[in-house]
This record gives C-alpha cells, structure tokens and sequence, in this order.
C-alpha cells in the first residue's frame, strides 16, 4: 500500500520522510490536528507551511479543494488515518488534508486516527 502511495504522492511529500523512521497509529483531537502544517503548493497562495487552522480558515472556489470537503461527504469523515511527515520539527500532512477538514467541521467523533512519524534520531542508522 505504501509503494502504491509513494508512487502517486512522493513528488508532492516525499521530501517529508527523509528524516521518518516510522509511525505509530494515535488518535488526535481537533486541538490537536490544527497545529500540523500544509505543504506548500496546496494551494499557490501559499510558499511556506500554513498551519491548518489558517489553511482552512481561508475560502477556495473549486468544489474540489480540501477546503470545501465538509460539503463532499455528508459530513462525517472516514476512518482512514491521515498521514502526517516532518519539516523542521513540525508536522506536515501528507495525505487527508479532505478528512483532516471533515473531522473539523463535524460534531463526532471526538477524535482522528493519524500516522504519526517517528523522527530518525542522532545514532539511528537507515
């Protein structure tokens, strides 16, 4: 599954994993998720990382843009976890930005299902 995810995203947010070692599954709340920054080129308004919160405080006219995907679904995210890299310490997502905006606006569930990246510390070797 990764091979086929890397084939399709690794232009846009392979840059994000250089320094990943792996994941851990953890559930977020809303607190949580609106502190992960967006990759630049999302959206061209933006060249450097927004947080989500002032990515998706913002309006976008396509009906296709993450920022409008509350309208896609009926409301209520799926349960597939987001993917989220590294950039400069922070965490970048890489694959939900649609469920990252479903799960904001909904009223449940309470939390998300996110691959949280384990950064590659100082003795790791690859």
């Amino acid at each position: 599954m990764f091979a086929a995810w890397y084939r399709v995203r690794s232009a846009f947010f392979g840059r994000y994993l250089g320094r990943v070692r792996g994941y851990r599954l953890a559930y977020w709340t809303r607190e949580s998720l609106v502190s992960v920054r967006v990759p630049p080129g999302v959206d061209p308004q933006y060249t450097d990382h927004p947080r989500l919160a002032e990515f998706f405080s913002t309006e976008a006219s396509d009906p296709r843009d993450p920022r409008n995907a509350h309208n896609e679904q009926g409301g209520r995210p799926s349960d597939d976890p987001l993917t989220l890299g590294l950039h400069d310490g922070d965490y970048v997502i890489g694959d939900g930005l649609h469920r990252g905006k479903t799960f904001l606006v909904a009223c449940v569930p309470t939390s998300i299902a996110v691959y949280v990246p384990l950064p590659i510390l100082a003795g790791d070797r690859r």
